[in-house]
């Protein structure tokens, strides 16, 4: 058994995210390496779906049993205009059950909340608060069929409530925010007879960090926020709410529709994602 901490994902495991770029090190997976004094071997990489970290990543992460794996995906899922709420709980429950046959343990990411910090128009909220709901199940689902997965619940992490966890893109995590998540996940980890040489701190146990500043989100919206609204407006907010509209506000997954959709976006690009 090789003393690696293998991590698939997307973004929030990886440290990059719109304009943001988190040091290796002060990310959640590094700091839960070091804590576990294990070698790290990262996957992640930005953008990732289910469906991508099970072609792209799956693969690597068998080839040697490791300690412990950590999976946290299905937010890049949530904002494909193509969501297929059956198709990413299918990834998701094959990448935990081909990792839970490799690895002694699998730490699997449970999504928090990521439209908190966001204003944004009622039947879009809706509309990605169902997909959120449905990704969560299927988390939920691939858990309960392994027994050497671990639950790592973004949602309990109190910390994250704050608007210091968050970097100025507001999506992803700030330092404080991944500390916070390497804080639930040793504490998980430890549960289930880990060795963690020392505990990390919760954000809300240690000084709470500078505010960003409006300066900063004005700066940060000029460079790189704006070009990336304007992107995600016409390829996912305009269908979205012009589909709601013609179905009736009915904002199920299925109701989408995809009549509805083809009569605003013909294209079947995909989106350049935030995670």
């Amino acid at each position: 058994m090789n003393q690696r901490l293998v991590v698939l994902g997307d973004s929030f495991s990886c440290g990059e995210g719109v304009g943001v770029q988190i040091a290796m090190g002060r990310t959640w997976v590094g700091i839960l390496a070091a804590r576990l004094d294990l070698d790290l071997a990262l996957h992640a990489l930005p953008g990732m779906t289910a469906a991508e970290v099970s072609a792209h990543q799956l693969s690597r992460a068998l080839d040697h049993p490791a300690q412990v794996a950590t999976v946290l995906v299905g937010l890049n899922d949530m904002i494909r205009l193509e969501f297929d709420a059956d198709a990413a709980s299918r990834e998701v429950r094959r990448i935990v059950s081909e990792l839970c046959a490799v690895h002694a343990l699998v730490l699997v990411g449970r999504w928090h909340d990521p439209l908190a910090m966001f204003t944004m128009p009622k039947r879009l909220r809706t509309v990605l608060s169902s997909r959120l709901a449905a990704i969560n199940a299927g988390i939920d689902a691939a858990i309960g069929e392994c027994d050497r997965a671990v639950l790592l619940d973004l949602g309990r992490i109190r910390y994250l409530r704050h608007r210091a966890a968050w970097s100025v893109d507001r999506i992803h995590p700030s330092e404080s925010g991944h500390r916070a998540i390497a804080a639930a996940a040793t504490k998980a980890l430890g549960g289930h007879g880990v060795i963690v040489r020392a505990p990390v701190a919760d954000g809300l146990a240690v000084p709470r960090p500078a505010h960003v500043s409006r300066v900063d989100e004005i700066r940060w919206l000029i460079r790189h926020g704006s070009p990336w609204m304007v992107e995600r407006l016409r390829k996912l907010v305009l269908p979205v709410v012009t589909a709601t509209t013609v179905t009736g506000g009915n904002c199920s997954p299925v109701a989408i529709g995809e009549p509805a959709l083809r009569g605003v976006e013909t294209s079947s690009e995909q989106l350049a994602d935030h995670g």
